[in-house]
């Protein structure tokens, strides 16, 4: 590790124990105002590195270090050589712990001039929460990983610290107070937590959205500056080889997210926008002695075994993640579809997110014992496959009330309520529009929250391909409660 000794000016670099108490600091940098490693190294004689305004924040860094008894500080721009690939990947897999390991960290916001008068002051607190400092992918592991940080205003002045503007930095960044007092570690939140905290930052060189996270999920990787978004799906590869925490499967399709992405990895941080929500739980009865069940990437997806819901046209797989103040027996369900023959499963765009089911809902063995399948769910694009005419989802604002829509299945014709009916409170149900020469055709899943232990439907499995098996199961639920919504009935086509 490279530090600035703060009496000097002058680099040396120390090595494991011998790294001596240091201060860092956190900073938005400037461009074409930064000292490089190579600047700092001359600055005595280069006016032009002395005029820059990133020789002034290093300086003023090393006078706060002195002041609180430091003698080395630590500052990005000029501590690392990223001329050098080698010593540049070294340096974003250590950064995190060189930030948790340090005396103090100083949190610099160029762009904040006011000191607060009162706790809730709100003209301050404006101020703070537009900083750009919060924008920045690079100052979530810098807010984090300290064990003090200190915020200072564009003269220097202290603002306060951490745990001091815990609620409104958590009413800023979505993070719990409890990361930001030091009652939990960052490192301990769940995986899709820890997304969402990063879903509306961004970072100047697109790979650096995966590696700036590096050190929260405390994963190591290579670095491979020109592979773009590739470097977040590597990321998110690397986490489930060392975690069994679901709730990385959970995020919602968002218009970045191309019609043809199939996989249940995430391709960009905003699609985990609302993923704070979920919480990583043992399935029921699981016995915690017991091994987790392996999943893993492999070369055509991946491979992961999961119980099943089953609905009148597709399924719905159950991961361990339930929603935060939902129901107990409520998990998490994310929808697939067949790829195409024995190609395995696709994550389909419609619902956007995962949605509540009741975990009772779940197939189960004549033993009780949930069921579960070994699906191979696909990779990435599905530039091979063909998915026929292309469906189409209408604004939910352009939806009537009550929603007419038109089933699949003998001609019945439904008026169906998105949330609740006065007999049967819906608790799922959602329905895609398929155009066909220009006619529109409304498909629907419907299930009762009074029925979904229907589901399961014991004893009941056709021979043949698989795809069929479960159609067939969907639609021996429906035609078993289709007296449910009998009374429902607008009249056959």
């Amino acid at each position: 590790m490279r530090l600035i000794n703060t009496h000097t000016s002058e680099f040396k670099e120390f090595y494991g124990d011998q790294i001596p108490r240091y201060a860092i600091l956190s900073h938005t940098w400037q461009q074409g105002e930064e000292v490089t490693f190579q600047e700092w190294l001359r600055w005595e004689k280069d006016v032009l590195v002395r005029k820059k305004s990133g020789f002034d924040k290093i300086r003023r860094a090393c006078r706060l270090a002195r002041r609180d008894s430091l003698d080395w500080a630590w500052v990005d721009t000029s501590c690392i050589d990223k001329t050098s690939s080698a010593e540049l990947t070294e340096a974003i897999n250590s950064m995190y712990e060189w930030y948790r390991k340090s005396a103090i960290c100083y949190a610099y916001l160029s762009d904040v001039s006011i000191i607060p008068a009162k706790e809730d002051d709100q003209e301050f607190i404006y101020e703070f929460s537009k900083s750009r400092w919060w924008t920045r992918g690079w100052t979530l592991q810098e807010l984090l990983a300290p064990t003090k940080v200190i915020f200072l205003t564009r003269a220097w002045k202290t603002i306060n610290s951490r745990p001091s503007l815990a609620r409104t930095i958590q009413h800023i960044s979505g993070i719990s107070e409890t990361f930001l007092d030091g009652t939990t570690s960052p490192q301990m939140a769940y995986a899709g937590q820890k997304m969402s905290w990063l879903s509306k930052r961004e970072t100047t060189r697109v790979e650096d959205m995966a590696y700036c996270m590096l050190g929260l999920f405390e994963i190591n990787m290579p670095l491979l500056y020109g592979e773009g978004r590739k470097a977040f799906w590597r990321l998110q590869e690397e986490i489930i080889k060392v975690s069994n925490d679901h709730t990385i499967f959970c995020w919602t399709w968002t218009k970045t997210v191309p019609k043809t992405w199939v996989h249940m990895l995430a391709p960009w941080p905003d699609t985990f926008v609302d993923s704070s929500q979920f919480i990583s739980v043992l399935p029921p009865r699981c016995d915690t002695i017991l091994m987790p069940v392996p999943y893993a990437m492999t070369n055509v997806g991946l491979s992961i075994q999961l119980p099943v819901f089953y609905t009148l046209n597709s399924w719905f797989v159950c991961l361990n993640v339930r929603f935060e103040g939902g129901s107990q027996g409520a998990y998490a369900g994310v929808r697939v579809a067949e790829l195409g023959a024995n190609r395995g499963l696709r994550r389909c765009w419609f619902p956007a997110g995962p949605i509540q089911l009741l975990r009772d809902a779940i197939e189960k063995h004549d033993s009780g014992e949930e069921r579960t399948y070994n699906f191979i769910i696909g990779s990435r694009f599905s530039h091979f496959y063909n998915f026929g005419e292309e469906c189409h989802m209408p604004p939910t604002s352009s939806l009537p009330q009550p929603v007419v829509v038109q089933a699949d299945l003998q001609g019945w014709r439904f008026t169906l309520f998105p949330c609740s009916h006065p007999a049967h409170a819906i608790s799922l149900f959602f329905a895609v529009m398929e155009v066909k020469k220009g006619d529109e055709i409304w498909y629907c899943d419907i299930a009762s929250r009074d029925d979904l232990e229907s589901l399961q439907s014991p004893g009941f499995f056709i021979k043949g391909d698989f795809a069929q098996q479960m159609e067939a199961r969907g639609q021996a639920w429906f035609q078993k409660n289709l007296d449910i919504f009998r009374p429902l009935e607008l009249g056959a086509r």
